[in-house]
């Protein structure tokens, strides 16, 4: 992630903490952060000296341990307080859904500004999926041109995510169809259109960035379909749950295709007890979280792919 990153933000308010640590006079951010995230200090970086990044590589490696504490008071801290000069409704619109019928090597793009709303602080997830006219489905040079410090003062925010970053990458849907249920607004962010389609907890965003193989979870109401004879993208974890890629990225690997993902396995660093695994579906698969009460399973490997998880729930039709 470069430029404008939610990552980078909060790793600078945690390297904040640590400083504070050393010298109050050193803090130069907001006190609560500071003892909020205090204790994960102590506990994940204990020995590491202050300077030349040392603190914010540290933080970075744990992560997906900060505690919900410190996560919400960084979120607070970097969530403006400036009125909006481009507005947002985030939430569903009754009545309104999108079914993309060729999503297959589909490309995408979401761009999640973190605001302040009636709930809280949170990441609203705004898709190109199922846009349409000339700005739709992540337009190339308009994503491109996106000035994410620019756009995030436009919509009062310090912190805008892009996905995929670097913003010349590209995701790609794997599976046959799609269908979201719960969708709302389109709005042009500079000549880029998306629709809102998903909110997300400062603590649910970053488990969902962490490191790769590390499992989160996810609200949604969508379904996913994978057709009798088609190719699907296995991950196999030693607790026996099977994660089915839903979708591929160009972020690490820009010359990433949908046809070399059979061939991936060679090239995952996979951790121990895991497999990468192509499979010929004899059957319709069919991933549906609304059969588990909207909770999704989410993980993604080194290349930035992202698998949803069979085997835990109803959510699946069956675990292939």
């Amino acid at each position: 992630m470069t430029r404008y990153p939610v990552l980078g933000t909060l790793l600078t308010g945690c390297a904040l903490v640590i400083a504070s640590a050393a010298s109050s006079e050193e803090l130069g951010g907001d006190i609560r952060a500071a003892l909020a995230c205090a204790r994960d200090v102590a506990e994940h970086c204990a020995g590491v000296m202050p300077g030349e990044g040392r603190i914010k590589a540290c933080m970075k490696q744990n992560l997906s341990k900060l505690s919900d504490r410190c996560v919400d008071a960084v979120f607070e801290l970097v969530a403006s307080d400036r009125p909006p000069s481009l507005m947002l409704s985030p939430g569903a619109v009754p009545g309104r859904s999108i079914h993309t019928e060729k999503a297959r090597d589909y490309a995408y793009c979401e761009i999640a500004p973190v605001i302040r709303t009636l709930r809280g602080v949170s990441a609203e997830f705004y898709n190109t999926t199922g846009t349409t006219g000339p700005n739709g489905g992540c337009p190339a040079e308009p994503f491109a041109k996106i000035d994410p410090k620019a756009l995030g003062e436009r919509l009062g925010t310090k912190v805008l995510y892009l996905n995929p970053t670097p913003q010349h990458a590209r995701r790609h849907w794997v599976m046959d169809e799609n269908w979201v249920y719960a969708v709302g607004e389109t709005v042009d962010f500079d000549g880029v259109a998306a629709t809102w389609m998903a909110s997300m907890s400062p603590e649910l965003m970053m488990k969902a960035i962490a490191a790769p193989y590390e499992a989160s979870e996810i609200h949604r109401e969508s379904q996913y379909l994978y057709k009798k004879g088609s190719e699907a993208y296995l991950l196999r974890d030693p607790e026996g749950h099977v994660w089915v890629m839903q979708s591929y990225a160009t972020e690490i690997d820009p010359a990433l295709s949908i046809e070399q993902l059979p061939h991936l396995g060679g090239r995952l660093a996979l951790p121990k007890g895991w497999t990468f695994e192509t499979k010929v579906l004899d059957r319709d698969l069919t991933i549906d979280p609304r059969r588990s009460g909207g909770v999704a399973h989410i993980v993604r490997d080194a290349l930035h792919n992202v698998y949803e998880g069979c085997g835990f729930d109803a959510t699946c039709s069956f675990v292939p």
